[in-house]
């Protein structure tokens, strides 16, 4: 590659997981100026909203994510520079514990342990050692304010649609719910999620705790996240607490005392997934224009690989 002589000029739209990341790695090339475009905040969207669950054995069968072991890494990488910036932990690194819902998923989970080395069968729960639970909002303030020490600025503004994208020599669109009004003909699914901020009475857990709910750790000692719904079609896109407790807390009855628990607020966001498998998508819809969305409910999984993935192709 030949040595760039004039600055490269960089527009991302989205402040999310994907945006703020793809802001960090574009950065790293030489003479670049990256800008950011969101219509609200950093975290405005679904990746603020997230529990923070990071680990790659989703689903009932808990099979490792395609290229989990790259992903994880560059993740763990980010959280590393973000909590440098913000002076304050980011996340918690202790084992993940998964619980099975009948005695054929704790065969399943047994049969993983056997087969990847971070996992383990303890107590009833399959440990996953290489997981982590992100503070989602510390973490994208932290990542941001690093982007903006090595000269990234914020511009606070709504884009609809092609033709009104910023002139810049390259644009990235890390879009969630909004993507469509970009590249209509994406195959991309879209599903409500929402949590539950609760507070719990007596002993803390120290581990975040998945079976079909979770309860998942906060930077707050003695509060968590509960969740999740996966809501087709919702009526409204905001919280709605009646709903999101009639569906979650059944869930996390089987993990904890429902009465042990005072839900403060609530949570929602748009997930962003593949109509068909659960890899995300990026994808240059033109020649100085890039795509990077999909992440579905792996956004902290993948986010990082996929922006430095960005990077080298733009490079």
């Amino acid at each position: 590659m030949q040595k760039r002589t004039k600055r490269l000029s960089i527009a991302i739209v989205g402040g999310g997981f994907c945006g703020v990341a793809a802001a960090w790695h574009l950065l790293q090339i030489p003479r670049a100026r990256v800008t950011l475009f969101d219509k609200a905040f950093i975290g405005a969207g679904a990746s603020g909203a997230a529990c923070g669950l990071l680990h790659p054995y989703l689903g009932k069968n808990a099979f490792k994510s395609v290229d989990a072991k790259a992903a994880i890494a560059e993740t763990q990488k980010l959280l590393q520079v973000a909590q440098k910036a913000e002076k304050l932990p980011v996340a918690n690194f202790n084992p993940i514990l998964r619980y099975p819902k009948d005695e054929t998923q704790k065969m399943l989970f047994q049969k993983r342990a056997a087969e990847n080395d971070d996992l383990s069968w303890q107590n009833g729960a399959l440990w996953i050692r290489s997981a982590a639970t992100v503070f989602s909002k510390h973490y994208l303030r932290g990542l941001w304010r690093a982007c903006k020490q090595n000269g990234a600025r914020f511009v606070r503004t709504c884009i609809q649609g092609m033709d009104a994208l910023p002139r810049f020599d390259i644009t990235v669109l890390a879009v969630g719910k909004d993507i469509a009004q970009f590249a209509p003909k994406l195959p991309l699914k879209y599903t409500k999620g929402q949590i539950l901020v609760a507070k719990k009475q007596g002993e803390l857990f120290t581990h975040s705790l998945m079976e079909e709910g979770h309860i998942a750790l906060t930077e707050t000692p003695k509060v968590y996240h509960l969740g999740s719904t996966y809501e087709r079609r919702p009526t409204s896109l905001g919280v709605d607490l009646s709903v999101a407790k009639k569906i979650i807390l059944p869930k996390i009855g089987r993990l904890c005392s429902i009465d042990q628990l005072s839900v403060m607020s609530g949570r929602s966001g748009v997930r962003v997934a593949p109509n068909v498998g659960h890899y995300p998508c990026l994808k240059q819809l033109r020649p100085n224009v890039w795509i990077i969305t999909g992440m579905g409910s792996r956004g902290l999984l993948y986010h990082a690989l996929f922006a430095k993935q960005l990077k080298e192709a733009i490079e």
